[in-house]
């Protein structure tokens, strides 16, 4: 059985990046700046590494089972383990604290935008269809694992 279907969208992690290289290539042109605490941009650069531990955490889990990350790719079972024992979309998780903390570091409100854009687009183009196809394929075992384990951390 193939992936989840995915009209006519972009892969999430060409997109996530994409869109952080264009937002920091306009910031050599046009910086909308908000301001911030130097503390929080501390807070922004532990983001990062803490990004960066959500997304290698999660495609070690994926390469343990010889899975396939890419959403249109199927899948053989419910990786339920470890990160995924406390968030269910660790990866895409990943994407949005990472251009979070870019706006934190670099105070460029372009970030902040990003990510809240990025988020709905992950949401509803991205999580909701996969999660579509995870019923349909695994039917209750998917449904106990989505009572027990958040989507996005703490909802």
């Amino acid at each position: 059985m193939n992936g989840p279907k995915l009209k006519k969208t972009f892969n999430p992690l060409k997109t996530t990046l994409s869109l952080l290289i264009i937002i920091i290539i306009s910031n050599i042109f046009y910086k909308p700046l908000y301001e911030l605490s130097y503390y929080i941009n501390i807070f922004g650069c532990f983001l990062v590494f803490l990004s960066i531990f959500l997304f290698i955490s999660a495609e070690n889990e994926f390469m343990k089972f010889r899975e396939d990350a890419n959403p249109p790719t199927g899948t053989k079972r419910i990786l339920d383990k470890n990160i995924y024992s406390f968030v269910r979309n660790p990866i895409y998780l990943s994407f949005i604290i990472l251009h979070l903390s870019f706006f934190f570091m670099v105070e460029n409100i372009l970030f902040l935008i990003s990510s809240i854009i990025l988020t709905l687009w992950l949401h509803f183009y991205i999580v909701l269809k996969e999660e579509e196809y995870l019923i349909k394929k695994f039917k209750n075992n998917y449904k106990k694992y989505c009572s027990k384990v958040p989507r996005w951390l703490f909802f």
